[in-house]
């Protein structure tokens, strides 16, 4: 991940991940956020400067200590104002001419999250919220 950053001189770098689906909550769920996220930006206009649209996935995220700080780091008032810290990141970063991408590094990490019933309602509520209440259409 660091090489692909520093060839395409990235300053945001996420991945999509292999995820482990292990509750029954997490395979009735996992269908819906990851089509909100598809539907957000390709990973082509994710890339495009031009487009407006960004998109982080937290499970991976890479980025250059000068933008992060330049931003304001975590402090940054977007940041601190949202439950999708890692999308508006990433649009934070995008909207100050920063470079971001996405790459599917499905095969080299996987992530496992919300083994239970309880754990995937409290997170997907979570996502789910942050990205409606963003964008209720």
């Amino acid at each position: 991940m660091v090489g692909h950053t520093a060839r395409h001189g990235d300053d945001l770098l996420s991945m999509f991940t292999d995820v482990r689906l292990t509750g029954l909550g997490m395979r009735l769920l996992s269908l819906i956020g990851a089509l909100t996220l598809v539907e957000r930006a390709t990973p082509a206009e994710i890339r495009d400067p031009a487009h407006p649209l960004a998109l982080a996935i937290g499970q991976y995220l890479l980025t250059r200590r000068g933008p992060y700080e330049a931003v304001g780091d975590y402090a940054a008032p977007e940041l601190r104002a949202t439950f999708a810290e890692d999308v508006a990141l990433a649009e934070l970063l995008k909207r100050q001419g920063w470079r971001i991408d996405i790459v599917d590094g499905r095969g080299l990490v996987s992530n496992e999250q919300w083994t239970t019933w309880q754990s995937t309602w409290r997170g997907w509520r979570k996502s789910a919220y942050s990205e409606v209440a963003r964008q209720p259409g």
